[in-house]
């Protein structure tokens, strides 16, 4: 297939267009002129982000891709209130110029991104923080794309994801650097269920939807979402035993030390599974991967 994917300079896209290459699909990426494309492939072709609006459709139209993975996005935790216009930018206003231009050219499909941070337990619209609102957002503007087009639009909910090369402030990173620098980590009471999974796991997710979409199964519903839920979760203070018996040292964790944050998912929705995927790497396979090989 003729690919493009947007964030392949992140943790999830760069392992992604890596498998893709690997595949034998030929991967774009959609990138700023000023981005640091180091870690993307030699083989995936780079292009820049349009600077006019009326661009988009143009590269669209010249490129002709079978289908779009719309993995872009500005994450933070906590926002201030400088990261506001960042945030709708590059969650809200790019996603909907890449539909646009998908929709308009007739692509046959595109896989966008969601997070369970959007959802209680139930699945009622709940966000936990100003991201999951931005990507909800999105998805709104998805609902209205989604009706008519020819261009058959998911979204795929991810929960937490680690693995090899993964710099971001996620929980793993946090306690290896506590444990390389020996300084106690205050943590909440730690009951809250976690949803993690090993990066190879969800770039199969991405994989296989793309592969059903391209072979048009009835399998999936435009505008539908489907999670890549864990086979594994546990409360964060289990997650922690794991991850210090697969490491062989004890973690400088102080627990109860801070409160749940606001909003706190004490229990991640597990929303509508994508059929026919599974996950294949346990945690503690992955965790022994990411950190011991």
């Amino acid at each position: 297939m003729k690919l493009l994917v947007t964030g392949a300079t992140g943790f999830i896209g760069g392992h992604l267009v890596q498998r893709l290459i690997t595949d034998g699909h030929a991967v774009s990426a959609l990138v700023r002129s000023d981005s640091n494309t180091d870690t993307i492939p030699k083989e995936v072709s780079l292009l820049n982000i349009p600077e006019k609006a009326d661009a988009f459709i143009s590269l669209f139209s010249d490129k002709q891709f079978d289908g779009v993975i719309h993995l872009a996005t500005h994450f933070t935790p906590s926002h201030t209130a400088d990261q506001i216009e960042c945030m709708i930018d590059a969650n809200i206003t790019f996603g909907t110029h890449i539909v646009e231009a998908a929709t308009s050219t007739n692509v046959p499909w595109l896989i966008n991104t969601g997070t369970f941070s959007q959802y209680d337990a139930e699945g009622a619209y709940a966000p936990a923080n100003l991201y999951a609102a931005t990507k909800q957002a999105f998805q709104d503007m998805l609902t209205y794309y989604a009706q008519g087009a020819s261009t058959k639009i998911i979204t795929l909910m991810l929960f937490n994801t680690f693995g090899p090369g993964d710099t971001r402030k996620k929980i793993f990173t946090l306690w290896k650097e506590a444990l390389d620098s020996n300084t106690p980590l205050p943590m909440s009471p730690g009951e809250q269920i976690i949803d993690t999974s090993y990066i190879d796991n969800i770039v199969e997710g991405f994989c296989h939807a793309a592969h059903l979409l391209h072979e048009q199964s009835s399998l999936l519903t435009g505008g539908e979402t489907y999670s890549l839920p864990s086979s594994e979760r546990t409360t964060l203070r289990d997650l922690a035993t794991l991850y210090a018996d697969v490491i062989g040292k004890k973690l400088p964790i102080q627990f109860g030390a801070m409160p749940y944050r606001p909003h706190e998912i004490m229990v991640p929705l597990v929303g509508k599974p994508l059929p026919g995927w599974e996950q294949r790497i346990s945690v503690r396979e992955g965790l022994t991967r990411t950190y011991l090989s």
